[in-house]
């Protein structure tokens, strides 16, 4: 009769065993796909410790705990998105049994047009209309303490606010109340300045400019007479 209950409750603990094992491998997280997800179910730890992100075992990204905060290359983001520029020493050799599928350092490096010295590619954007290659999209840019923002496509870049804004044509002229300036600055409506500074030729270009138009100010009331 002990041998009976013995076997029976060795039974028990057995497939109780088993059961809890199958339970917890139906709910881990495949990396081949899940169905049956709920609105419940979440990826992420339920203690006191941060999302974190790697590849070749190098941390990439981490989501704080106690914050919402991302930070890409950087394990204290101080902002809801924080990024920074990180760069890998060695190269990924693909023939280890990984799938290299970066992009070539080449592509987020570039020459800076106003000082000469290599530009990093912090952040880029591209949609379905400019395609994904090196020379479209949007881009910042750093390069020591220099941060460029970099419109790659011939287009105009704006910058609005809710009662207007700023436009930078293709060819670099700025307008202030048109999207289409004629000049290097191109303000359309009133502006006010503490100081003017020009060059002597600019200044005779003015003034001739001025000449000009009340010599025609003058034939026009003149005629009218």
């Amino acid at each position: 009769m002990k041998k009976i209950i013995f076997l029976f409750f060795f039974s028990a603990l057995f497939l109780g065993g088993y059961a809890q094992k199958e339970i917890l491998l139906t709910t881990n997280w495949s990396t081949a796909g899940n169905a049956g997800i709920l609105e419940t179910d979440f990826i992420g730890p339920t203690n006191c410790a941060p999302l974190i992100f790697k590849t070749r075992n190098i941390e990439r990204m981490r989501l704080l705990h106690n914050h919402s905060r991302l930070g890409i290359g950087f394990t204290n983001p101080q902002a809801s998105l924080h990024l920074h520029f990180q760069e890998d020493i060695s190269a990924c050799n693909s023939g280890g049994g990984g799938v290299h599928g970066g992009g070539d350092d080449e592509e987020s490096t570039t020459t800076s047009t106003n000082t000469g010295a290599p530009n990093r590619r912090l952040l880029r954007m591209t949609t379905p209309e400019t395609g994904t290659a090196s020379h479209r999209g949007f881009s910042a840019f750093y390069s020591g303490a220099n941060i460029t923002f970099n419109q790659l496509e011939q287009g105009n870049f704006f910058i609005e606010g809710p009662g207007g804004g700023l436009t930078i044509s293709p060819d670099g002229r700025i307008g202030i109340g048109t999207n289409t300036p004629l000049a290097k600055l191109d303000v359309r409506g009133s502006f006010s300045a503490g100081a003017l500074f020009a060059t002597s030729a600019d200044i005779s270009n003015y003034l001739t400019a001025i000449t000009y138009t009340l010599q025609a100010l003058i034939l026009v009331n003149t005629s009218l007479r």
